[in-house]
Formats: C-alpha cells, structure tokens, sequence
C-alpha cells in the first residue's frame, strides 16, 4: 500500500508532463498488486472464497460435505468470525 501511495504521489506530480503515461502505468500495478494480495488474504482466511473473478454460476448453492448449503455455511462462518475479538 505504500507503493500504491508513493505511486499515486508519482502520478499526481506527474500530471501534463511527459513522464505522465508511465508514472499511470506504475500506479495501475501498484493498485493491482494490492488487489491481489488482498484476495490472497480473503483466501488464506476463507476456505471457501471463491476468488476475485468469480463468475455468477459460482454463487449457485452447493452442499458442503455436512449436507449443509454453501449460504448456510457462509452464514455459520460469519456468525463464528463476529466471535473472533
């Protein structure tokens, strides 16, 4: 995230010159290499996170291997993470 704000500084300095396009193209990365490390996040900490480009057919409901909905269990999970301190 602080290349992200280094880059977005970059940029904002950048503006009506000629390094303008590439300091863009840095801030771009940098936003998406936080993108990525927050989904990497979402994923070590849910295991059943379904990824960032996940399509719509991935919402469908599915059974766990208890028998029980993916939204159930979603629902459980959420109800045991509000637990957490």
């Amino acid at each position: 995230m602080e290349n992200q704000d280094r880059s977005r500084a970059h940029y904002q300095a950048a503006i009506g010159t000629s390094s303008e396009l590439g300091a863009y193209s840095r801030l771009c990365a940098a936003g998406e290499q936080v993108s990525a490390r927050g989904a990497w996040l979402d994923w070590v900490d849910d295991e059943n996170y379904r990824g960032v480009h996940a399509d719509p057919f991935s919402l469908r409901t599915k059974n766990d291997e208890r028998g029980r909905s993916s939204e159930e269990a979603a629902a459980r999970r959420d109800k045991a993470a509000s637990r957490r301190p």
